[in-house]
């Protein structure tokens, strides 16, 4: 069956034109077709003086983009781009211009008009503006990014039933904002509400479409939220203030704008720096709600036991020198676990590898068969093996640069194989040290002269800028890589 197109069906498909050149294609097609652009009463593309001929009977002149000009001879016009309030008030003194789309930013005030008159607010509109107390943006359908920011004069506003977006940093620290409707609002952009701390009571609607996850972080006294229908939201909520999104499903996260919360709150989250250098906490046991611990989150606190068989993400803590006892899981990852040098048990949940880099006194306190991801000889093992190197650690791969084996006068001392990565001069306090041998493994070293002034014999690995000199007493030199050509190693 074929199915023809009347002329009325063909001049709506042609709205949606976007050249001039599709028009007249049309035109030529088919007889019928040539009165189409004399329909319009607008103009459905943007058009010169040279192409406004072909729609003659245009009443309303539509302006799409700002190289659109404002031919002369028509009724009214309407304009589709943003445009400053103050000049649109301004053409409207000469012609009849329908400008839905008017900006307005408090750099524009003037007693002429008011941000009223207005339907747009600009980037930054009112940034660091503490002129108002209260607004009424019933008008305005669209908010700039940090349109409010710091505005800490700014204590209620009315929003438009219009207006579905809440950009980034909207009211970025409005200290002073107590209460906002936002039952129209989709979508809220990131930090859009950050640090308002006075903000008491929101109202949410039940169209949310997307919203990001520290829209209200730093927000810390919301004690009413009305939200009828809402089941869940996706932006985090702080643990102060979880309690009033009680009937709503969402993530809780403990912030440091979280006054009096302990670990052992039902947070899903805990993000850096929160208890950071915090006594009393011994007693204290982590939630086992939490799954992610950020950066910082516990560095140099005072907890002695951390059950981390529950989380999934797990930051880098410093000076975790007070905990004594940590169950680990095959999720949490912790390179700096050799830092850790008050523990007395590790132990580990379905798994019998970890992901940490203890230190080699710590395989005396782990779970029986509990296998790490690497070894480190640390400082405190120095003294804990009196300066010697355990022999049989599997994954042993790293002596710390820090380590200095000086208080203990060995003779002989050979190191492991599996060794990659130590200081080459960490016996060079040894003034008894007649015989040290590296192993194959060890290539890379942190200096490229060796020096010793007591060793007799030497055996290592050639590398091709490595220098060996200030060595008066060495007669034996054992090269463990036969391929030493060009290398230039003596001094």
């Amino acid at each position: 069956m074929c199915t023809r197109l009347d002329r009325y069906s063909m001049m709506i498909i042609s709205k949606y034109f976007t050249d001039m050149s599709d028009y007249k294609n049309m035109v030529f097609i088919c007889r019928k077709f040539q009165e189409i652009p004399e329909m319009f009463h607008f103009n459905p593309i943007s058009i010169t003086l040279n192409t406004q001929r072909y729609f003659p009977n245009v009443e309303t002149l539509h302006l799409y983009n700002e190289t659109d000009k404002f031919l002369p001879g028509y009724y009214q016009y309407y304009v589709h781009y943003p445009i400053p309030l103050y000049k649109s008030i301004e053409i409207n003194k000469r012609r009849r211009v329908i400008c839905p789309l008017k900006t307005y930013s408090f750099s524009h005030k003037n007693d002429k008009f008011l941000y009223k008159d207005a339907t747009v607010f600009v980037n930054k509109a009112f940034c660091h503006i503490r002129e108002y107390i209260e607004m009424d943006c019933s008008n305005i359908i669209k908010f700039g990014h940090s349109c409010f920011a710091y505005n800490n004069s700014l204590v209620t506003i009315t929003l438009s039933s219009n207006l579905y977006e809440i950009p980034d940093k909207c009211f970025y620290t409005c200290a002073k904002l107590k209460e906002i409707n936002l039952e129209h609002i989709r979508m809220f952009g990131e930090f859009c509400f950050y640090w308002c701390d006075k903000l008491s009571a929101i109202t949410l609607g039940t169209n949310i479409v997307k919203s990001a996850k520290k829209a209200f972080d730093g927000v810390s006294s919301i004690k009413n939220v009305i939200a009828p229908g809402v089941k869940s939201v996706d932006f985090d909520v702080n643990a102060s203030i979880s309690y009033a999104f009680c009937n709503i499903k969402h993530k809780t996260v403990t912030t440091e704008y979280d006054k009096n919360v302990l670990p052992d709150f039902l947070s899903d989250e805990i993000r850096t720096k929160v208890f950071r250098n915090r006594i009393g906490l011994s007693d204290i046991n982590l939630a086992s709600t939490v799954t992610v611990i950020e950066d910082d989150a516990l560095s140099c606190c005072d907890m002695e036991r951390l059950d981390l068989s529950h989380v999934i993400s797990f930051g880098v803590q410093n000076y975790m020198t007070r905990l004594t006892a940590i169950t680990l899981n095959k999720n949490v990852r912790i390179d700096n676990f050799w830092e850790y040098t008050g523990l007395k048990k590790i132990s580990a949940i379905n798994t019998q590898k970890v992901n940490v880099k203890a230190a080699c006194w710590m395989k005396d306190i782990l779970d029986e068969n509990l296998e790490v991801d690497e070894f480190y000889y640390t400082y405190k093992d120095v003294d804990h093996f009196k300066g010697k190197l355990p022999l049989n650690y599997k994954n042993f791969k790293t002596i710390i640069l820090d380590v200095n084996f000086g208080n203990y006068k060995y003779e002989e001392v050979e190191i492991p194989m599996g060794i990659t990565m130590m200081r080459c001069s960490a016996f060079l306090d040894n003034e008894k040290l007649r015989k040290l041998v590296f192993p194959t493994s060890y290539t890379k070293y942190d200096r490229l002269n060796f020096t010793h002034l007591n060793l007799e014999e030497l055996c290592i690995t050639p590398q091709p800028k490595l220098v060996i000199s200030n060595c008066p007493k060495l007669t034996s030199l054992t090269l463990l890589d036969h391929n030493v050509t060009n290398y230039c190693m003596f001094n």
